[in-house]
């Protein structure tokens, strides 16, 4: 794609994130405080949307001999981790790292402070970080703890391959995973609107 067409499809999503008020964070607070299930259901709807997208995109790009698209990493400690952090610095920001751009190109410069305190801690624990060391060692105990359990190649928690002893033989191991997310995503979305029903 030429730098136009990244600049026009950047300014598109730019739009959308803006006029849909898209915030992971302000999904979750909405229904914690007040039970609202709007937001959630909004990012429902988006995973339902992406999982086949990103399931289709990576089974075409391997099946046509390229590698596997996307960083692929096991259940570990540091995800654990990294997600409550993640999540933590969500709430004391007031908004994810997505509606903090949005808020950011609306004016309100304190947001940059949140963009600028993101980019450092991604620097930090990257690939050529100082903090480098923490990831891998967080990575290291978790692939230990499940390996016992684990049948995947570099002793990680790899759910196709457990499940696989349980499907058909025709069937690809790796499709459990797109299609139990799918499942899960379907059934909170359901049961969300049977609550959003019932409040109303």
């Amino acid at each position: 794609m030429t730098t136009v067409a990244w600049l026009l499809l950047g300014a598109a999503i730019g739009f959308v994130l803006q006029s849909s008020r898209f915030c992971f964070a302000a999904a979750i607070s909405d229904y914690i405080l007040f039970r609202g299930t709007n937001g959630l259901r909004f990012i429902g709807g988006f995973l339902l949307i992406t999982i086949p997208g990103f399931a289709l995109v990576q089974y075409l790009t391997v099946s046509g001999g390229g590698v596997l698209p996307g960083k692929i990493v096991p259940i570990s400690l540091g995800v654990l981790l990294g997600g409550l952090l993640f999540g933590l610095g969500m709430v004391l920001a007031g908004g994810c790292f997505a509606s903090s751009l949005v808020r950011l190109g609306e004016g309100a410069g304190s947001y940059a402070l949140t963009i600028v305190g993101a980019v450092i801690g991604i620097w930090l624990v990257g690939a050529s970080g100082p903090l480098q060391g923490l990831a891998i060692l967080a990575d290291g105990l978790a692939v230990t703890a499940v390996d016992s359990i684990s049948t995947a190649p570099n002793g990680g928690f790899h759910l196709p391959s457990l499940l696989s002893g349980f499907l058909p033989g025709q069937v690809a191991p790796w499709i459990v995973g797109p299609i139990l997310s799918l499942l899960v995503v379907t059934a909170v979305y359901l049961l969300l609107a049977l609550i959003a029903r019932r409040s109303v």
